[in-house]
């Protein structure tokens, strides 16, 4: 019997088991959530809470335990059918034509025993459909297979009922001398990849070793692992000479400390992204594209062309000095993992800013270069934001000036001619252009950004009017598509006067009404 051919509904056996392996993974997690805090509390000594929450490993094991004997799956005609529970048992089912990502990551243990976690992503929340924790990585690489291949299947048979009937198609393709021919597999072309070079130097512009250092702080605190004063003495005393840290002492230890931990962020940056987004690449397979990275932890995503709603293009001030930005490809529904440094949404992390137009054009081919006739935004919108600064400056000033010394005033008029700077330099920032077939926008001071939309990926296009705008003859345009979050719109451009809005607003309408709506 073949698990993956489908089979009729209610039949237990014509389901799937998740890998016998994932109890050892439940178990693993569930001594890294409850055992492993209470021993290192044990082994320091002390009645931390941690100690009693070891109780909870036996119920957490046990559950984990159920959730592998109820859990089961299978692919059948048009849907997958996703079925858990005993006494109270759920079948959820997910059409093909739905599923927009089938994803998996293995870390070293899923390796060792040839296995990997699967999630299963529609564009309807934040959270996967269904999570297929564990299973043989074969499988894994079968129900990919298996659901883009029905999914081929089912556009087909869609498209087909709107086809000429079969004995006018064949009389076309007689007459045409067309000869058919068995389907291929799509062979899958790499279109970028970073090398550890590129890594390195993304680690050095993206300074991610503050995440290491924020997670040891975290856990000196949580189990109070600080090392003793004297040891810093000790080390000051022998290095430096310096001992008791007077003033002298502290200056020196200060600086060298300063120093050190600048150093050490750096390095465990460039340590982070070579381990985290090793052998990155970009990869086209059909009509999606495909990423895969990571050294002990690998991963490899999904991103279906079609359902791309917009593409960034990031750049930090360090990026720009080394002609590099990072390329982003939202999507509705598109889940990330930025708590843990990365994103499924990177199309790369680290490209070259020059070879940013060949890429986007294989991501997707209708875009044109980016435009060089850039529309501004009011240069009145200054003045607001001017405004709002000084409002700023005085709620900072003013109170030192009251508690500390009046000489606090003399910041006044360097801070305001700070802000005066800033709110020109952010409205310049500030701008939109039309091409063919694109909105194309950007923003920022510092980190800048250029958001790229396809005009059939729009869905709604608003003017906004605050009181403020009212009174300026200014307007906002918002324009939205099928990734943008609850009260979030994928594009908000400001400062608009009000004629203008309006005519950017019919002519995004208009482009949108001519073009069938992709989803």
């Amino acid at each position: 019997m073949n698990p993956f051919e489908p089979l009729p509904m209610g039949d237990d056996e014509a389901f799937l088991r998740l890998h016998p392996s994932s109890l050892l993974f439940a178990l693993a997690r569930t001594l890294r959530a409850f055992l492993l805090p209470g021993i290192i509390v044990l082994v320091r000594g002390g009645e931390n809470f941690e100690v009693w929450l070891m109780l909870l490993a036996i119920p957490a094991f046990l559950l984990a335990l159920f959730r592998y004997i109820t859990f089961r799956f299978r692919l059948a005609e048009r849907e997958m059918i996703v079925r858990k529970g005993l006494i109270f048992r759920s079948e959820r089912i997910i059409p093909y034509g739905r599923i927009q990502n089938l994803d998996y990551k293995r870390n070293l243990f899923h390796r060792l025993f040839g296995v990997c976690d699967m999630l299963v992503q529609t564009a309807s929340g934040k959270e996967p459909e269904a999570t297929l924790s564990v299973l043989r990585l074969k499988d894994a690489e079968a129900v990919r297979d298996q659901v883009a291949r029905r999914k081929a299947a089912l556009t087909d048979q869609a498209v087909a009922l709107d086809a000429p009937p079969a004995d006018e198609t064949d009389r076309l393709t007689d007459a045409a001398g067309i000869t058919e021919s068995a389907p291929q597999e799509a062979a899958e072309e790499r279109l970028a990849h970073a090398s550890i070079k590129e890594l390195a130097l993304f680690g050095l512009i993206t300074n991610r070793g503050w995440l290491a250092v924020a997670a040891l702080v975290g856990l000196a605190f949580q189990f109070d692992l600080w090392p003793d004063a004297d040891l810093f003495e000790a080390w000051a005393d022998r290095a430096f000479g310096v001992s008791n840290f007077d003033a002298r002492g502290k200056i020196i230890a200060s600086v060298v400390g300063l120093i050190a931990v600048v150093l050490i962020v750096r390095v465990l940056s460039v340590f982070w992204s070579i381990l985290t987004l090793y052998d990155f690449s970009l990869l086209q397979h059909g009509g999606e594209l495909r990423t895969r990275f990571g050294l002990l932890t690998q991963h490899a995503l999904t991103l279906p062309k079609h359902r791309i709603q917009l593409i960034d293009i990031e750049s930090s001030p360090t990026s720009r000095l080394f002609k590099r930005v990072t390329l982003r490809a939202r999507t509705a529904g598109a889940l990330s993992d930025e708590n843990q440094g990365t994103s499924r949404d990177w199309l790369m992390p680290v490209f070259r800013r020059g070879d940013v137009p060949e890429l986007l054009h294989d991501v997707q081919p209708e875009l044109e270069n980016e435009p060089t006739d850039w529309q501004s935004i009011s240069p009145r919108g200054a003045r607001r934001m001017m405004k709002q600064l000084v409002l700023l400056d005085l709620a900072f000033v003013t109170p030192l000036a009251f508690a500390l010394s009046h000489w606090w005033w003399l910041a006044l008029p360097p801070a305001l001619g700070l802000s005066w700077l800033i709110a020109r330099w952010v409205v310049r920032a500030h701008g939109y252009a039309l091409t063919a077939n694109v909105l194309w926008f950007r923003h920022g001071l510092l980190a800048k950004k250029t958001r790229v939309i396809r005009y059939n990926k729009i869905q709604t296009v608003t003017i906004g009017e605050s009181p403020f705008d009212r009174r300026n003859g200014h307007a906002s345009l918002r324009i939205d598509t099928a990734n943008s979050g609850m009260g979030q719109f994928a594009v908000t451009i400001p400062y608009l006067p009000r004629d203008e809005a309006e005519r950017l607003r019919r002519a995004l309408t208009d482009e949108a009404e001519r073009r069938d709506f992709v989803w």
